[in-house]
């Protein structure tokens, strides 16, 4: 018989070969219970494989991007304060498995290009071979639940935090990369306090301190301080917990390294940390000797503190990851509190040489770029966020998020003027962020580096066909400095709309945001007359106060019986502003009746025309076409001939250099028309509606930028002409011609990752050569010229190309560009052509060369 003590034995050593002891397993469950997260593999509870289980089906957690962050907030979990080491590569034993059927398909498909080009349908007689049948196998892989999990740190759970839609995973997911921890057990629930924030204070009546921001201004050519540092913020260091819902100083004990300073400046959206000054220097006394030093206030807080014994590494990004003795309230008799002193270096103000190159910026101009004008973040409603591209033998590309870290992320956002990063993720592969070219992949910072180029990377070639069809690239969000501290000059002040009805049910619709102004220290209402808030202010208000993209500039009624301040004017801002606080008013009190509400959202379109497809349908077709001016009535209807070529004999020939633009959309919403559907207008010449008045503008431009020809495309009917194939089932707008006027008022738009194309022979998609000389010009094609329709970026919207316009000689020797010939049919004998050659081309902004 054997005793119950050997039973228990066996029992154990049993569980042990399993893996792990069943009471040595930490467990988080959440609220409704479906969802189970612990950790396995191992006999100790503070350490092991993150096992997930949805519903009673358990699966991993994969590696990709797993850092120091995420493993935080595992930790954090099931009770520990901290992680103490993260792992990788099955560790801790084999992760559950799950059988599948794989489809082996007999031969690759060729990857389609990021700009789809048109082909024709197959004729329906046409009959292809049938396909070889596809073997199917039965194989054991891992189950994955959570795959490309990024967390800021500061989450209640890895639910909380960035990662793939539950359940997916991509395909370098395998039983050899399953994440781990191992928490640091001495830490087990010892902090009973979190915060949520940090900021730079500064106390009633002391003039040694502004821990209001001050942005990064450009130097002052000619002056002796024109490369010195810049100071952006001073102030003393406080704390805001969770629990106490209030701000606290922080001990001043081992805050005096420049790793702690370096990363609390960071976090504050400085890209450096300047000095530790002494809390007497801001003061002007000494709070440990003097007890009326900073008045009672400053005295009262300061002897109860928090965070003490801080130990920041070079590569960390927030306080909240370093070494600390955790957040619990402690006396402080001496009163001496931790300040910071944050700015920008003279590197920062003035980059180094070493990194200028000769390049196009932003607004297609030839010049020295230095490394700030050569790293960007594009399509953010915010300048701090966005996706990553690097600018690289003459071209724009992205970044490819293939082993990205924290540390790249911080030499980027530093090197922009930021401050560390906040987070950073790859864009989902259900959708395209990027276009054009991809340039680096594999990069690995330690940290230090100036500039992501100095980082070990794919010295500018991508391999992996994972990061070419742009679906990894990197989006990165730095820490940038936040004006709590300010005088803000403008508000939202959210409040009923007088045009939605008041009822419970209707409340959520009932609330819009009314913009104020603050003048003469009275807050009022904004006038809504024409002009007093542009589009580029809504962009600023919207950015400042949401942090999202302009929707609509509205206006409502406010009857003078309402007592509420209102005043007209207009903001006087400067291009280089990035909020709306940064500018100056000029509003006078007013007794309108009518004032404005601004509109903002998270996701908009983006349109980006093809610059391969225009270059194609010149190459492909280089002739100018000849037309004479009566057989142009569609383009006289849209108005694209000039009153003074209409006033010439309608038999008079005109020479029309043709092309063809596709404009896609890259963006996170569908594009739409902005003006009501009862403001669309009907054109006979093509049986529909148009809905976008000046969609594109097509100009010529001499070599010296003056316009020698000019063709407005006056309108659009905007439809979807072609998708990018997992899109393709999403296609929804189309022109439909005037039989079908139920349905006009919904079909027309732009699917997102689908594309609007005007081929070269439609009306208007061409510009009047006719009195432009031989030689070299600037072709220009602007989309959505007035940015009247939102989109989350405005800088890809314009293609020039360098086009060459050259008459053909006879063989006698005679030039026939004034030959006119047989207009039927309206093409010329080869002898009478004129022709026209692309050299090269550059999206503005980016670039692409023949």
């Amino acid at each position: 018989m054997l005793s119950r003590f050997s039973i228990l034995l066996c029992l154990l050593m049993t569980l042990e070969q399993l893996g792990h002891y069943a009471d040595a397993v930490s467990e988080w469950v959440s609220e409704d219970e479906n969802t189970v997260v612990r950790l396995s593999g191992r006999r100790d509870r503070h350490e092991g494989r993150i096992e997930i289980c949805v519903d009673g089906v358990c699966g991993s957690m994969c590696h990709n991007g797993f850092d120091r962050q995420t493993a935080n907030v595992v930790c954090r979990m099931f009770g520990y304060e901290e992680v103490q080491r993260e792992s990788c590569c099955s560790q801790y034993g084999m992760p559950p498995l799950e059988k599948v059927n794989v489809t082996v398909a007999p031969s690759p498909q060729p990857t389609p290009s990021i700009f789809p080009t048109m082909v024709p349908l197959p004729s329906p007689s046409a009959s292809p071979p049938p396909p070889a049948a596809p073997e199917v196998e039965v194989v054991k892989r891992a189950r994955f639940w959570l795959d490309g999990v990024r967390c800021d740190g500061d989450e209640n759970n890895i639910f909380e935090c960035d990662h793939l839609p539950l359940g997916e995973s991509s395909s370098n997911c395998s039983m050899d990369t399953t994440a781990g921890v191992r928490c640091n057990s001495e830490g087990r629930r010892s902090f009973p306090f979190r915060f949520l924030n940090m900021r730079l204070y500064c106390p009633e009546d002391v003039t040694n301190c502004n821990a209001c921001p001050e942005p990064l201004m450009p130097p002052e050519v000619g002056t002796d301080a024109e490369c010195s540092l810049q100071i952006g913020a001073l102030g003393f260091v406080q704390v805001f917990l969770k629990e106490t819902r209030q701000w606290h100083y922080v001990s001043a004990e081992r805050w005096g390294d420049n790793e702690e300073l370096s990363v609390l400046c960071g976090q504050l959206g400085f890209p450096a940390g300047l000095s530790i000054p002494s809390a007497s220097d801001l003061l002007g006394c000494d709070p440990s000797t003097d007890r009326t030093c900073g008045g009672e206030r400053f005295q009262r807080e300061a002897s109860r503190v928090t965070l003490r014994d801080v130990d920041c590494k070079i590569n960390d990004n927030r306080i909240r990851v370093c070494e600390h003795t955790g957040f619990s309230l402690t006396n402080n008799p001496s009163r001496e509190v931790a300040t910071a002193l944050c700015g920008y270096t003279s590197e920062h103000v003035c980059p180094p040489e070493e990194f200028n190159v000769d390049g196009i910026d932003a607004n297609g101009i030839a010049r020295t770029l230095t490394l700030k004008d050569r790293i960007r973040l594009r399509a953010s409603a915010v300048p701090n966020r966005g996706r990553l591209e690097v600018y690289h033998d003459g071209e724009w590309g992205t970044v490819c998020g293939d082993g990205f870290t924290v540390e790249n992320a911080n030499v980027v956002c530093r090197s922009l003027g930021f401050g560390t990063a906040e987070n950073f993720h790859i864009a989902n592969p259900t959708g395209r962020w990027g276009f054009d070219k991809v340039w680096l992949e594999n990069v690995k910072c330690i940290g230090n580096e100036t500039t992501i180029e100095s980082c070990k990377h794919s010295n500018w070639t991508v391999k992996s066909s994972r990061c070419r069809d742009h679906s990894h690239d990197v989006i990165v969000s730095c820490f940038m400095p936040q004006r709590d501290a300010c005088l803000h000059i403008a508000r939202f002040y959210r409040d009923f709309d007088p045009m939605q009805p008041r009822g419970i049910s209707y409340y959520p619709s009932a609330l819009v945001d009314y913009l104020e102004v603050n003048v003469g220290e009275e807050w009022g209402r904004v006038c809504a007359n024409q002009g007093t808030v542009t589009s580029n202010h809504g962009r600023l208000i919207c950015r400042q106060f949401t942090k999202k993209f302009l929707t609509a500039i509205e206006s409502r009624n406010l009857p003078l019986s309402v007592d509420i301040p209102r005043f007209n004017g207009t903001f006087i801002c400067d291009e280089n502003d990035d909020f709306i606080d940064e500018c100056s008013l000029d509003f006078t009190e007013s007794n309108c009746t009518s004032v404005l509400i601004i509109s903002c959202t998270e996701q908009l379109p983006d349109l980006v025309p093809d610059i391969q497809l225009l270059i194609n349908s010149v190459t492909n077709y280089p002739h100018i076409e000849r037309r004479a001016i009566d057989t142009l009535s569609c383009e006289i209807e849209e108005g694209c001939i000039s009153n003074e070529t209409l006033s010439s004999s309608p038999q008079s020939i005109r020479q029309l250099l043709q092309f063809t633009v596709m404009t896609f959309n890259f963006g996170l919403e569908d594009a739409r028309p902005f003006a009501n559907e009862q403001e669309w207008d009907y054109h006979t010449c093509h049986n529909h509606y148009h809905s976008v008045e000046e969609f594109a503008i097509y100009d010529l431009l001499n070599l010296s930028g003056e316009r020698v020809a000019e063709s407005l495309k006056a309108s659009f009917c905007l439809m979807d002409s072609s998708c990018i194939p997992e899109f393709e089932q999403q296609r929804k707008y189309f022109c439909m011609p005037r039989t079908h006027i139920s349905i006009r008022q919904s079909n027309q738009g732009i699917t997102k990752g689908c594309g609007d194309a005007y081929g070269r022979n439609t009306p208007c998609q061409w510009v009047d050569v006719t009195d432009v000389p031989d030689g070299n010009y600037t072709l220009v094609v602007t989309i959505n010229p007035n940015n009247r329709l939102q989109e989350l970026d405005f800088e890809n919207n314009q293609i020039s190309c360098i086009v060459t316009i050259t008459s053909v000689v006879s063989a006698s020797g005679v030039d026939t560009r004034g030959l006119i010939g047989s207009i039927h049919g309206y093409r010329q004998s080869e002898a009478s052509r004129r022709s026209a050659k692309i050299i090269k081309c550059s999206r503005r902004g980016y670039s692409f060369l023949m």
